[in-house]
């Protein structure tokens, strides 16, 4: 009786070794050794269920402040480009744009990859819908920028739009490449 107990604990651990697929520390219970009774065999069971629920709730709340915290950066980020847009000239403002895209990129891998139960959709959902906010925040304020130039008369050239956003937000995905393919060919 006690192995078939035994290989319903077995049958369960691998079924919530699938579920973890974005988690890095996956728990690993050995089949348990003598001595475990049923008992406590039914105990571990409701102990693993009961744990997986509760971090499955955190481990979405953490993944949606984490994608409000990605937002509020970008916009924030985009709302400070306006006086670089307005007296930068292309080449610096290009680099100032590579940068603070790395650095948001950064914050957003950061956050996706460290939160654990997460599931491909997630990653897929986060990974289309961030780089796009954040290059429409930064479109935005370039036509922004763009009309305050020409109100003010400042002496410098109005900016394209595209370009900047699409600079803006292939630096913003860069850093998650990189991770996800050293992790593919590591």
């Amino acid at each position: 009786m006690c192995g078939k107990k035994n290989k319903k604990l077995e049958v369960f651990i691998v079924q919530m070794k699938k579920k973890r697929l974005g988690k890095k520390r996956v728990m690993r219970l050995r089949t348990p050794r003598e001595g475990w009774t049923e008992a406590k065999l039914e105990k571990a069971e409701r102990v693993l269920k009961k744990t997986h629920g509760h971090d499955l709730i955190l481990s979405h709340l953490v993944f949606w402040s984490a994608i409000l915290v990605v937002v509020i950066g970008n916009l924030m980020i985009a709302l400070a480009l306006v006086p670089f847009l307005a007296v930068l000239n292309q080449w610096f403002l290009d680099l100032v744009i590579l940068l603070l895209g790395l650095v948001m990129g950064f914050l957003f891998n950061f956050l996706m990859t460290n939160v654990g139960h997460l599931e491909k959709h997630h990653f897929v959902l986060a990974g289309l819908v961030l780089p796009v906010v954040a290059v429409v925040n930064v479109i935005f304020i370039v036509l922004v920028s763009n009309q305050m130039i020409e109100a003010i008369q400042i002496a410098n050239a109005r900016h394209n739009p595209w370009v900047i956003g699409i600079l803006y937000g292939v630096a913003f995905v860069v850093p998650y490449l990189y991770f996800r393919l050293r992790k593919i060919y590591k």
